[in-house]
């Protein structure tokens, strides 16, 4: 699509200039139209066509799934980025991972699940320019931490801290990697799978462009073989 071809599938940008997509965007005509058509499924025949229902589900977790580079096996829908995190750290727990090391500048949706979760939080101080160096973040660990989880993009500056180079020292230190990518997915390029994360968490309704009310939860398939899920259902 060219940009003016984009534009065109939001109706509001006719009359507005939307400058905040990582925060909301603005809903899409191809969204809105899914969303009525199920609705008027329902509508007119109930649950009578639940299996194709089903089958478009477990496309749709494919295309996401190949979006970021894992298996569909490896991907979840959840209701937000933040219950994402919970069973994040209900996992990390789970494996006897204690204390996660974060930036001082991160996004709720990160922090507060694993803070209610009785998990113990580290923060990288930032830098007067908004940085995070990797030395930083090296320094900032200590022989309890057993993950750091960051965001792709920093809510309040758009900050992109070098993925690649998080993951790297998290291979170095034995450490599990954690990515909230709830600002970056969808605008950001993000393959869980080079760049070694063990856990992604994000949400729909920034650049995901899909509206409020569903999150994506991404579990390497090492984790899911040897700690169990915190629910079933």
């Amino acid at each position: 699509m060219t940009p003016a071809e984009l534009r065109a599938q939001f109706p509001l940008l006719t009359t507005t200039t939307w400058l905040n997509a990582a925060a909301s965007s603005p809903t899409a005509r191809p969204v809105y139209e899914a969303m009525d058509g199920h609705l008027r499924d329902t509508l007119d025949h109930g649950d009578t066509h639940y299996p194709a229902w089903a089958r478009f589900k477990d496309q749709t977790r494919a295309r996401l799934a190949r979006f970021i580079g894992a298996g569909p096996g490896e991907v979840a829908f959840t209701p937000s980025t933040s219950f994402g995190f919970h069973v994040i750290a209900q996992m990390l727990k789970a494996r006897g991972i204690t204390e996660v090391l974060t930036l001082e500048t991160e996004f709720p949706s990160t922090t507060l699940p694993m803070l209610y979760d009785g998990l113990t939080l580290r923060a990288a101080r930032i830098r007067p320019d908004g940085t995070y160096p990797l030395a930083d973040l090296e320094a900032a660990l200590t022989a309890r931490t057993g993950a750091i989880a960051v965001s792709a993009v920093q809510y309040a500056s758009g900050f992109r801290i070098d993925l690649a180079a998080v993951s790297a020292l998290c291979r170095a230190r034995g450490l599990t990697f954690i990515i909230n990518a709830a600002q970056g997915l969808g605008h950001v390029p993000l393959d869980v799978k080079k760049l070694g994360a063990h856990f992604l968490a994000a949400t729909s309704h920034k650049w995901f462009m899909g509206g409020y009310g569903t999150g994506v939860l991404f579990i390497d398939r090492s984790w899911l073989d040897q700690v169990p899920l915190p629910f079933g259902g």
